[in-house]
Formats: C-alpha cells, structure tokens, sequence
C-alpha cells in the first residue's frame, strides 16, 4: 500500500502540470519530477520524497509598488495643475 503522506502531489521535486482552459488554468494529474528528470502521476511514491514547505506570502513589495504609483501619479497632477495655473 502506498504512504499517502509521502505522494509526489506533496513533494517539493514536483512541477505540476496545468492546462489552459477558457477562463483559467485547471490542475493535471501529472507533473516533472526535478529529481527523476520524468513526467510522473501526482499520486505516485518514491524515497527521494522532500517535503514542500509553505511560506507565508508578504504584501511589502505589493504595497510597496503601489505606493511608488501613487507618487508618480501625485506628480503628474501637480504638474498638470500647474501647467493648467499659468495657463490662465
């Protein structure tokens, strides 16, 4: 019987396949083991099982992007509304 808790869909080897689809991209039942160097089934077993480990994702580089944006487009508007002001 296979260990369930060592299956290749759990292992940090593993590149899953996905498809395109319509809308949106749909998990395969296969994937690229790195360790193998071969296409195997997501719930197939082998001792070089390394597990994945989940890492929390942070929003700093988002935030920090955003507020770069923003910057940009508070100078944008002031030099709009100074070209606007000598205008007149």
């Amino acid at each position: 019987m296979k260990n369930i808790e060592k299956q290749c869909y759990r292992c940090g080897y593993l590149d899953r396949f996905y498809v395109k689809d319509l809308k949106q991209y749909n998990k395969v039942k296969y994937g690229w083991c790195v360790n193998k160097r071969n296409v195997v089934g997501i719930h197939d077993c082998c001792d070089n099982y390394k597990g994945q480990y989940k890492t929390k994702k942070s929003n700093f580089y988002l935030l920090s992007a955003l507020s770069d944006i923003l910057t940009d487009l508070s100078e944008i508007r002031n030099i709009l509304q100074d070209d606007r002001d000598n205008d007149k």
